[in-house]
């Protein structure tokens, strides 16, 4: 029988041509769609089953903002209000949407779903609606490079549901889960640079398209994107200078009048909301996380499937997300086997050194070849968290990983090839489907709405300021709870960026105070009564802020008994404070004047 043979070279340019679109192959990516979508669906099972228009994995934090963010285009419409700022939330100073990780492209376009089944709705839509068109783009740029299906199918699945994106779906992390941009981007600059076909210009207007489309769907994968795209296409011209001059000059000037078509269109478009992201009114000055310690990966991480990463609202739940930068063993030694048994595939030597790229560049500050000792001093790269850059990092190799099944399923006898290609596909794909396994579906909880504010948020009157607790240093979700109701009142506090004491402003002092009274984690002991200095703090802050209304419910919420005071002690420290309380609907109130 003799060893399997593959087939015979081709040329360059027929190799970039070698795959036509064709129905079979749009009949198997409209079969991956459905797969991708069944899969993200499977995610959130629990909180489907649950409820689709009030249940979420955590009725907390970060799962409240992105509802909340949801909401806000709605009432900004509703009530004539930019959709871009709000003071809301963190009243007065208020909050610019496009600082912080608003995904504005989701919100706006599920507007319909938002008015009419509410924000938990279309954040549910939206989470699980992401990976799937994720898994569907980075497929369908397979396709154009490889024959088989299922070998494009494999290459989307890894990127749709790598490990970061499984750990980072769980908070509703939208601007890292919406992967959509970057596969449909490399095919615009394969088409530049690589096949040629279409008009430069028309080809650079639609890459210019999809920055703004990434802009506004979350900046930090945007600086990613564009930090990883640079650096790679200038080591493959470097590359691509010593092993063929000519043609790499020639690559370059087909392609450079598309890359400023891109920017042109970038430019133009973006101009006015980048400069409201960065200087508009509430904007962030230095850091934006100042003193948290970003994750940094090491080279450990890319070959032992290290676990650790599990939710930190679900700590009894003992299954954990393996680091996002595992690659592992499989496949990082099918790629290189197959560069060496298939060098003459330039694609795959091409998205071999991609994955090299963006795997140094999340490499942490620990090694001295780390990229972030310099980047990580430049303005607006010291906010990315360089271990993200793993949401990227499957693309390439997903890719790479395809082409290699590809080349096998075509070694002769056929069905060795296949069966070959099956085999290392199959070991590849394990250890990420184990980890799936183990650690999905997420768990589910339906948002805890006080009765007091069933009762009367939807009915207060125009210029209400509440300061409700439980405060946001316990996870409460009373952002979700305003979201739920219209956003008829604005709030004092919130989470995100803005709740840092430093951010406060003159009200620094007593937000401190809050937010000790209301977390056991931020003061382990506190007084039953306020002293002196605290009184004039906490009222100092509630005539800054403009508080009309605080609200103590008698519940405790569900998410925050490990964490929050009782609703008695907070009740009787403010009673010290602001005099006996008025009690409505299961909550002690305090009415004050403006």
């Amino acid at each position: 029988m003799g060893p399997p043979q593959a087939e015979p070279p081709r040329s360059k340019r027929d190799d970039a041509s070698r795959v036509e679109p064709s129905s079979a192959r749009r009949w198997a990516l409209a079969a991956g769609a459905v797969a991708y979508l069944g899969i993200a669906a499977g995610m959130y099972a629990h909180v489907l089953a649950l409820s689709v228009t009030r249940g979420t994995t955590c009725a907390c934090s970060d799962v409240s903002l992105f509802a909340w963010f949801f909401e806000w285009p709605l009432a900004a419409i509703r009530t004539g209000h930019n959709p871009f700022y709000s003071s809301a939330m963190f009243h007065p100073q208020g909050i610019n949407l496009l600082s912080n990780t608003s995904v504005g492209i989701w919100s706006f376009v599920l507007l319909p779903v938002t008015a009419a089944f509410g924000p938990f709705a279309s954040l549910n839509v939206a989470v699980i609606a992401a990976p799937a068109l994720s898994g569907v783009a980075a497929m369908w740029v397979a396709q154009r490079w490889v024959r088989s299906s299922i070998a494009a199918f494999l290459a989307g699945a890894l990127y749709a549901f790598s490990p970061l994106v499984l750990f980072e779906s769980g908070g509703s992390h939208l601007m890292v889960t919406s992967l959509v941009v970057p596969p449909l981007a490399l095919a615009c600059l394969d088409e530049l640079f690589w096949r040629r076909r279409h008009s430069p210009i028309k080809v650079g207007a639609a890459l210019g398209a999809l920055v703004v489309v990434q802009f506004f769907s979350g900046t930090e994968l945007l600086v990613m994107l564009a930090v990883a795209t640079v650096l790679s296409l200038l080591v493959l011209a470097a590359v691509g200078f010593v092993a063929d001059h000519g043609a790499t000059v020639a690559a370059i000037r087909a392609g450079l009048p598309g890359l400023a078509a891109a920017a042109v269109v970038a430019v133009v478009v973006l101009a006015w909301p980048a400069w409201y992201a960065l200087a508009g009114p509430g904007h962030y000055t230095g850091p934006v996380w100042p003193d948290i310690h970003q994750a940094q990966a090491s080279i450990r991480s890319f070959f032992v499937a290290v676990p650790g990463q599990g939710f930190w609202w679900r700590p009894q739940h003992v299954p954990k997300f393996m680091r996002p930068t595992y690659l592992g063993p499989p496949l990082i030694a099918a790629v290189l086997v197959g560069l060496a048994v298939f060098r003459r595939d330039a694609r795959l030597r091409a998205v071999a050194v991609l994955t090299c790229v963006v795997a140094w560049l999340a490499l942490g500050e620990r090694y001295a070849v780390s990229a972030w000792h310099v980047l990580g001093h430049l303005p607006i790269l010291n906010d990315v968290m360089n271990e993200r850059f793993s949401a990227l990092l499957f693309l390439p190799a997903g890719l790479a990983l395809a082409l290699v099944l590809d080349h096998l399923a075509r070694w002769r006898p056929r069905v060795l090839g296949a069966g070959i290609a099956v085999t290392v596909g199959l070991a590849c794909v394990t250890p990420f489907v184990l980890d799936a396994v183990d650690a999905l579906p997420y768990g589910a909880s339906t948002v805890w709405v006080p009765t007091w504010y069933q009762q009367r948020a939807a009915t207060l009157p125009p210029g209400q300021v509440v300061l409700g607790f439980p405060f946001f240093n316990t996870t409460a979700d009373l952002l979700g709870v305003q979201a739920l109701y219209g956003m008829r009142y604005a709030i004092v506090g919130g989470t995100g960026p803005e709740w840092l004491n430093s951010r406060q402003g003159t009200e620094a002092p007593g937000y401190e105070v809050i937010k000790q009274l209301a977390s056991r984690a931020e003061a382990t002991t506190f007084d039953a009564r306020a002293n002196g200095t605290q009184r004039a703090e906490l009222r100092s802050a509630l005539r800054g802020w403009g508080v009309t209304l605080v609200v103590v419910p008698f519940a405790q919420a569900p998410n925050t008994k490990g964490v929050a005071r009782r609703p008695a002690v907070i009740e009787a420290w403010l009673g010290s404070v602001l005099g006996a309380p008025h009690v409505q609907s299961d909550a002690w109130v305090w009415h004050l004047p403006r």
